[in-house]
């Protein structure tokens, strides 16, 4: 069974652009253009990785992950942002948020983070954040 993604992000041509490159990857990904939706879906439980903007129109990201972390802590979460400051990264830590990726990112190093997220589980403790930049 492929593993489920959720994609979480307000830029319509990233999202669409990251739903499909996973889906070539052979994994099962969901993702909507109204927020409010997606992060609801996340809250189902049923997804093995969910990625998350932390900039977003009328949604903190950080928000959405204090409350994923409370009512879904064994999800995996990825944060893909271009706000990701040593604060914010250090806040996503104690919130067990352990994979982050800064954007603008590649498309082969976001699989790769993908995959590393979703190997490492979310009991996983990286020695930092992946810190990558364009192809």
């Amino acid at each position: 069974m492929s593993k489920k993604i959720l994609v979480i992000d307000d830029e319509t041509e990233f999202r669409s652009t990251l739903q499909d490159v996973l889906e070539t990857k052979g994994f099962d990904v969901c993702g909507s253009p109204y927020l409010a939706t997606s992060v609801g879906w996340g809250l189902n439980g049923e997804f093995d990785l969910i990625t998350l903007d932390l900039k977003m129109p009328g949604v903190d990201g950080l928000k959405v992950a204090r409350l994923y972390s409370e009512m879904i802590p064994d999800t995996n979460l990825l944060v893909i942002s271009g706000y990701l400051d040593d604060e914010t990264k250090d806040e996503l830590e104690e919130l067990g948020v352990h994979h982050t990726v800064s954007k603008p990112a590649g498309l082969s190093d976001l699989i790769r983070a993908v995959d590393g997220a979703l190997a490492n589980g979310h009991s996983s403790h990286q020695n930092g954040h992946a810190h990558l930049a364009d192809d």
